[in-house]
């Protein structure tokens, strides 16, 4: 049984890509129902380029993707761009593992 998909989306090409695998995999696994793909965000925050930020919201809408993002993320102490995704991603493992 396939638990479920997170999908990273930050509204370029792969990540739209990445919202029909996910969604077809989740059409094609067992059982009555598909599997829930969660998208996150990311950067999670939807940082300030509303292109951006219209464009994750558009592929997921798309794909009928659930898009969260993790309430206990608070970047505003971080300074480094590298240091704030891994902490985003991380973030976003442990929200997936919480809707599991």
């Amino acid at each position: 049984m396939h638990a479920g998909t997170l999908v990273l989306i930050d509204g370029d090409l792969a990540s739209l890509v990445a919202c029909a695998m996910a969604r077809e995999q989740s059409a094609l696994t067992d059982g009555p129902t598909p599997s829930p793909v969660l998208g996150l965000p990311f950067p999670a925050l939807l940082d300030s380029d509303p292109l951006r930020h219209r464009a994750i919201r558009a592929q997921a809408q798309t794909y009928a993707i659930e898009l969260a993002v993790p309430s206990s993320l608070d970047l505003g102490a971080v300074p480094e761009r590298g240091e704030r995704e891994t902490l985003e991603l991380i973030a976003a493992a442990y929200e997936a593992i919480r809707r599991a």
